[in-house]
């Protein structure tokens, strides 16, 4: 992303150092970060989230068995009177459990 960014003359400033800083994280858990998959056009449908979204896919990427986000809207479109900042995710243990019974 920042060879291409410098090659087009772009500055991507903040999202490319927040980008680059989840690749290090990522890393850093002795995860590969080739082994995932960005998609910039992904989003949740729900309006309460508010920052990075995510979800855990099969291999073939069809399946979700995880997904997530902070959603620091949600309790406010409920109805607090203060911002109170979350974050959480779904699972799906169905389909985990499905999963496990083609690897056994």
């Amino acid at each position: 992303l920042e060879a291409f960014a410098k090659s087009a003359g772009l500055s991507l400033g903040a999202a490319l150092s927040n980008f680059s800083a989840r690749v290090e994280a990522i890393s850093a858990q002795a995860l590969d970060p080739a082994s995932i998959r960005y998609d910039a056009a992904f989003c949740r449908p729900l309006d309460y989230y508010t920052g990075l979204v995510f979800e855990i896919s099969t291999a073939d990427g069809e399946r979700p068995l995880v997904g997530g986000g902070p959603y620091d809207r949600l309790l406010t479109l409920l109805g607090a009177r203060e911002k109170i900042p979350g974050v959480g995710f779904s699972v799906w243990l169905d389909r985990i459990e499905a999963l496990r019974g083609e690897v056994a």
